[in-house]
């Protein structure tokens, strides 16, 4: 059955068209979810072990103005061939040679540190997820001249 509600999804709105509470869906929210983990149980199902596979590892840019959204920054967009104002996303994805197809396995936004640079950052969400990927057989990962940096390489290996 589709439910369809009007306004902002809030939490008040969203006890209106169901049986659970407005507390409870506050509770909800609150706690973690493990969002690769069920990532990795969907592309269970989707590609077989027999599947060669690879890791991708790309950073995309969004446009955003403001000044009080939390990781906004001066970020490089290659649309536009320079640096500007907005958000930054890492994506790491499984790619499966065979059907010439990548899967989204996990999204990050990155927001700057203290101390640590970009590559460090995007470095830090690969080795994360790199016993993972070993453990599936992945043994390769692709990424465009960026990451070609010691500070991204170095951790990674």
């Amino acid at each position: 059955m589709d439910s369809v509600f009007q306004g902002k999804a809030t939490f008040r709105n969203l006890s209106r068209y169901s049986d659970a509470s407005e507390k409870r869906f506050s509770r909800w929210f609150r706690r973690t979810f493990d969002f690769v983990a069920l990532n990795w149980l969907t592309l269970s199902d989707a590609l077989s072990s027999t599947n060669e596979r690879i890791a991708a590892v790309v950073a995309s840019f969004v446009r955003k103005s403001g000044k009080k959204t939390d990781g906004l920054g001066v970020f490089y967009n290659g649309c536009a061939g320079k640096a500007e104002q907005g958000l930054d996303i890492s994506l790491l994805s499984l790619v499966s040679l065979s059907s010439n197809t990548a899967y989204a396995l996990d999204a990050e936004q990155t927001v700057d540190e203290e101390g640590k640079t970009r590559a460090d950052l995007y470095a830090e969400q690969v080795v994360k997820l790199a016993g993972q990927l070993l453990e599936e057989g992945v043994k390769y990962l692709a990424a465009d001249s960026y990451y070609f940096k010691q500070k991204f390489v170095t951790p990674r290996c």
